[in-house]
């Protein structure tokens, strides 16, 4: 936990550079995976400049559904970046843009299971411990729409790659995996626009 706010508090002082540019906007966004039981729900801080845009902020995951049993149901788990293009000015009343996203992630899963031992006979118990570093690079298009001066929501619908670094540890084991998932994603974005 702590080298992910570690990790996110450098992507800020990163940005430090860009002093000569405000703020535009804060983005609240949901984005769901389609092979995933979870969203990805970020918060960042956006920067325009003509008709493109770029943002970075730290990312949580929400997990429902069937979940391995101590994984908390809302966590910190990484830090999203994006980068948007529009095709019309950015004081239109709707825009239609894309962007290109790039998502990274730790996530820390534990379960309690058993195990038969065959010097027993018996079921023994075996603590499982689940680690994965996620790399999510994605692609999208979709439609921003400016209710007044300050609100904005946006919509998007994505395709990607999902690279899942895992590591997995029992009482009895330890073994490394590698996994490539392909992922459709749909993207739900609330802004707050900082401007005049």
């Amino acid at each position: 936990m702590k080298k992910i706010v570690l990790a996110v508090l450098a992507s800020f002082s990163i940005i430090g550079y860009a002093s000569s540019q405000e703020i535009s906007s804060i983005d609240l966004s949901f984005n769901k995976l389609d092979k995933e039981d979870a969203l990805i729900i970020s918060t960042a801080v956006r920067f325009d400049f003509n008709n493109h845009g770029w943002s970075i902020g730290p990312a949580f995951l929400y997990s429902f559904g069937d979940q391995i049993e101590e994984r908390e149901a809302l966590k910190l788990t990484g830090f999203a970046l994006s980068y948007e293009n529009f095709l019309h000015g950015k004081t239109a009343k709707w825009n239609m843009f894309h962007s290109f996203d790039f998502v990274a992630q730790r996530i820390k899963d534990v379960q309690d299971s058993q195990i038969f031992d065959t010097n027993s006979n018996s079921f023994v118990p075996n603590k499982i411990e689940q680690i994965d570093k996620n790399i999510l690079l994605g692609a999208s298009a979709g439609v921003l729409w400016n209710l007044n001066e300050k609100l904005s929501i946006s919509q998007t619908i994505g395709i990607g790659a999902n690279v899942i670094f895992r590591n997995t540890t029992s009482d009895f084991d330890q073994f490394d995996d590698l996994f490539l998932n392909q992922q459709w994603s749909l993207k739900t974005g609330i802004r707050y626009n900082l401007g005049n």
